[in-house]
């Protein structure tokens, strides 16, 4: 089940969300504060939503942002709980949320993913992202980050 973005819900998702997600998110933040990470998220991105668990409880966070006219930064985090709504996630990123995005708004969405992550980056590929461009020592601890993109297909 899906519902849109809600703060305390999300703020749910930042505290709880798995160790390799809060380390790829936080390379790239000036503090390791959830409470401001999740205000700054519900309050900056176009479209959100959170998938919940059978029982009702917040697994997993997507959006997209718009840094500028026709480009978009696409977001994913989750709990542990990850494997409960992977595929049902998946399948609507895949076949509504991107194609959405590109449809209606976008001639490019791109996000980043740590380097050292290769499961990401294939989930990423799944998805029809391309990988464009290794960012060295990205993360304010010299991390490498992939930088990956979806373009509009004009026909």
């Amino acid at each position: 089940m899906f519902q849109p973005l809600h703060l305390p819900r999300l703020a749910y998702v930042v505290r709880h969300m798995r160790r390799d997600d809060r380390r790829e998110i936080f390379a790239t933040r000036w503090r390791q504060d959830e409470q401001e990470f999740a205000q700054q998220l519900y309050e900056g991105t176009n479209f959100g939503q959170l998938a919940l668990s059978h029982d009702g409880t917040p697994v997993a966070a997507f959006g997209a942002v718009e840094m500028w006219p026709g480009v978009w930064s696409v977001w994913l985090f989750a709990t542990d709980d990850w494997p409960a709504v992977a595929a049902k996630v998946t399948r609507h990123l895949r076949r509504q949320f991107i194609p959405f995005i590109l449809s209606k708004h976008a001639h490019r969405a791109e996000c980043m993913a740590i380097a050292d992550r290769p499961v990401v980056h294939r989930w990423l590929k799944y998805l029809g992202a391309q990988p464009e461009a290794v960012l060295r020592k990205y993360g304010k601890n010299q991390e490498d980050f992939i930088l990956f993109s979806w373009e509009k297909k004009y026909v």
